[in-house]
């Protein structure tokens, strides 16, 4: 193969169903999901949000949704072993489609901060 459409590049995820079918929002619709985790250096408050898919102009990521927590040191520790299995995780944006070769910004406004 030579290009794209020839068939060169996989899919992610070997579970991703032979046909794709999408919500009313045109996200998607798959088994599971591909995370990370990231920690910010000390407790703050968000109020924007910034998804980067530029330069990926073919395999960028259908969606994405964001969820937030504060965790003790302590708490931490056992998230990291139970694989981020939490319950003080919560909505922080939800589910949004995005294209590729953009900057996706989310402001204050399209933030869920009163959970």
């Amino acid at each position: 193969p030579t290009q794209r459409a020839d068939g060169w590049e996989t899919a992610r995820r070997l579970d991703r169903p032979k046909e794709l079918k999408t919500d009313h929002q045109g996200i998607l619709q798959v088994p599971g999901w591909e995370w990370a985790v990231f920690r910010l250096g000390h407790p703050g408050i968000i109020s924007s949000i910034e998804v980067d898919t530029n330069h990926f102009k073919g395999n960028f990521p259908d969606s994405c949704r964001i969820e937030a927590c504060l965790l003790s040191p302590e708490e931490e520790s056992q998230c990291i072993t139970t694989r981020w299995n939490s319950g003080k995780w919560k909505l922080l944006l939800p589910p949004q489609k995005l294209r590729s070769h953009r900057r996706h910004c989310y402001a204050t406004s399209d933030l869920i901060l009163d959970q």
